[in-house]
């Protein structure tokens, strides 16, 4: 896949990014990046970082919100597999009483037979 370039603002500063993904992809990372790191600056706490300490706290607050996403995911699959699995279970035992209706429906037609 070919390479884009893209040019982003971070902190007032351009960056040429290069990625496979989307420019508009990639152009939204930047965005994301550049308004975090302004909230983080925005703070009381904030005005007295360096503009590295801010990158760190960006990174770190997108890596927490990317693991939340990553386990909300992961419980989503196992919730899915676990549909699945009730599903496949419903539709044995669908086939099990379907099974013993028509015996019932034999042994009606034996007795009436009589």
């Amino acid at each position: 896949m070919a390479k884009n370039k893209v040019e982003v603002i971070i902190g007032g500063q351009i960056y040429p990014i290069y990625g496979e993904e989307s420019s508009e992809h990639i152009q939204k990372v930047g965005t994301m990046i550049n308004t975090q790191m302004s909230e983080i600056q925005k703070t009381d706490s904030g005005k007295r970082l360096s503009v590295a300490q801010v990158a760190i706290l960006t990174a770190m607050n997108i890596a927490s919100n990317n693991l939340k996403i990553q386990k909300e995911l992961e419980d989503c699959i196992s919730e899915l597999q676990q549909s699945d699995h009730d599903k496949v279970a419903l539709l044995e035992r669908t086939r099990e009483l379907n099974a013993e209706i028509n015996r019932f429906k034999m042994e009606a037609k034996m007795k009436t037979k009589k």
